[in-house]
This record gives structure tokens, sequence and C-alpha cells, in this order.
């Protein structure tokens, strides 16, 4: 049936068939929770289709102008708009994770140096940022302390200069 609705609304609206299964981060996103889901996904917006009959009819009635009768899901729970996108990414990494698992494994890696290099990668990239805040601070503090002292010793001569130039008026009148 898809194959037809397809056909039938090409150039219109796009029909996809997904394996929930099979893309576990794709179903989680789309926020499936039962088989079949259809969904129309249009303009950062998500919508469910409950129009009841599943008969090629109904679903392109649906795709054509019935989706407007919908209640569009929150705008967090869309995938389609930016913030749904930015969402995404953080589904992508268990699977992207258990990716590299299984082609550190075919390289002949065991699991604890995987386990160890997965510890170590982030530990040395948070040393790495302590270690750039603290220069970053260090360097500001130095600079900003430096800059302090200059002001103080410029205020001193200042009033050194003004205290002599009332000396010597003080003379040239007297």
């Amino acid at each position: 049936m898809w194959e037809q609705l397809a056909k039938e609304l090409e150039g219109e609206v796009y029909v996809a068939k997904i394996n929930g299964p099979k893309c576990r981060s794709l179903q989680q996103r789309l926020h499936v929770k039962a088989y079949p889901s259809i969904l129309y996904l249009r303009d950062g917006e998500t919508r469910l289709y409950d129009g009841g009959a599943r008969t090629l009819d109904h679903l392109s009635t649906y795709a054509r102008t019935g989706w407007k009768g919908t209640k569009p899901f929150p705008f967090y729970m869309a995938p389609n708009n930016v913030f749904g996108r930015s969402v995404g990414w953080v589904y992508r990494i268990p699977s992207a994770a258990h990716e590299v698992y299984k082609d550190l494994k075919k390289g002949g890696f065991g699991d604890v140096s995987i386990i160890f290099t997965a510890l170590a990668v982030p530990v040395a990239a948070g040393m790495f940022a302590i270690f750039m805040a603290d220069v970053w601070v260090v360097r500001t503090t130095r600079a900003q302390g430096l800059a302090a002292r200059r002001r103080v010793e410029a205020r001193a001569l200042l009033r050194e200069q003004r205290e002599a130039l009332e000396r010597m008026n003080r003379q040239h009148v007297d």
C-alpha cells in the first residue's frame, strides 16, 4: 500500500516506510509508541495520523489537506524543526558509539582497551579545558593587576607633579 500511496502523491508529498526496530534512534526521535504509526512532517511541525481508516483514499486525502485538521506535536517533540534536529544528534550518539565499538572489535581491540580509551579521551579533553581556562584566567588576572598597578603609579606621579607645581607657585608668589 505504501508504494501505491507514494506513486499517487509523487511530486506533492514524500512517503517513507521505516523499520522501527532496525532504526531505534529514529523511532525514539519520532516518538513512535506503536506500529504502524503514520506521521506527517511539514514546515517544522509533526502530526500523527488519527483519521481512522488506513485506506489509500483516506491516507492520500490526509496527506493533501486532512493534516490541517490534526493538532501538531509540541515544538520540543517535533523532529523536523531546529530544536528537534539538534536533539536528533543526541539520539544518534548511542548507535554511533555502538558502530565505533564494533569497528574497534573487528580491528582486534579488546573490551578493556576500548573502555580505557572511551574513558581516557573525555578525561584528557577535560584536563585540557581546565588547563586552557587556567591559562586564560591567570593571563587575564595578571593583565588586570598590571593595569591596576600602572593606574596607581600614574596617579601617584600626577599627585607628585601637582604638589611640585603647587610648591613652585607658592615660592613664586612669595
